[in-house]
């Protein structure tokens, strides 16, 4: 209860900036908007981070030795292993030997999941999170890593958020996995999938530009302080 409420809390910090992104999209602020897309990367982050444990701590979920391995396996390797192994646990509660081959391939289509939406952003929000804002390093600090500069200075608000909302619906099916294993996940699980395809279809080219496209239709929208 206490994690769902640091979610929740962190849930409302990406919406704030997402507000305030948009007004500077329209204002054509592109500082404002660029050190704003800088804090949301950070923010994904550790809502990210945030929404791990919550997953984890679902009520009548995991054992506690799964938890532990679970933790453990985040803390030594990162955060994708841990929810590649968290994933790996969790299906393992739905399998029979009547569906094993459908539940590799859901096993498989969420990995990919992992993968694309949580593990390929990462290492440029790690950058961000050790102070790497406007120059990324390499490891040993001691030049510029010119491929992940690109990268930091080409962050697109829109993609993040479009990255964030594709991890809420990763969750959900973790959470049908971990708390109704066999009736829940099954019930709930190809509803899940087929919203997802059509988010996914539906965003696919979302992106700064056709966000600032769209506003320009919108009245002018005010920054919060």
């Amino acid at each position: 209860m206490l994690q769902s409420e640091n979610v929740r809390h962190l849930a409302g910090v990406l919406t704030s900036l997402k507000r305030e992104i948009n007004a500077h999209i329209q204002r054509n602020n592109s500082s404002e908007i660029s050190q704003r897309t800088k804090m949301l990367a950070l923010v994904y982050s550790v809502w990210s981070e945030a929404q791990f444990l919550q997953i984890a701590f679902t009520p009548n979920g995991f054992m506690y030795t799964e938890i532990s391995a679970i933790k453990k396996e985040k803390n030594a390797n990162g955060i994708v292993d841990g929810w590649k192994l968290m994933l790996s646990k969790a299906m393992a509660k739905v399998t029979t030997s009547d569906d094993n081959a459908d539940m590799l391939a859901r096993l498989e289509q969420l990995t990919s999941l992992i993968d694309e939406f949580i593990g390929g952003p990462s290492l440029i929000r790690n950058k961000i999170a050790h102070g790497q804002w406007a120059r990324a390093l390499n490891r040993p600090f001691t030049a510029e890593n010119t491929e992940l500069t690109a990268e930091l200075n080409d962050l697109d608000p829109v993609v993040i958020l479009r990255q964030q909302q594709v991890h809420k619906f990763f969750g959900h099916i973790i959470r049908d996995l971990v708390q109704s294993p066999i009736n829940g996940f099954h019930q709930h699980y190809w509803t899940n999938i087929v919203k997802l395809e059509h988010f996914l279809n539906k965003s696919k080219n979302w992106n700064l530009e056709t966000k600032r496209s769209l506003l320009k239709t919108k009245p002018e929208m005010s920054v919060r302080k």
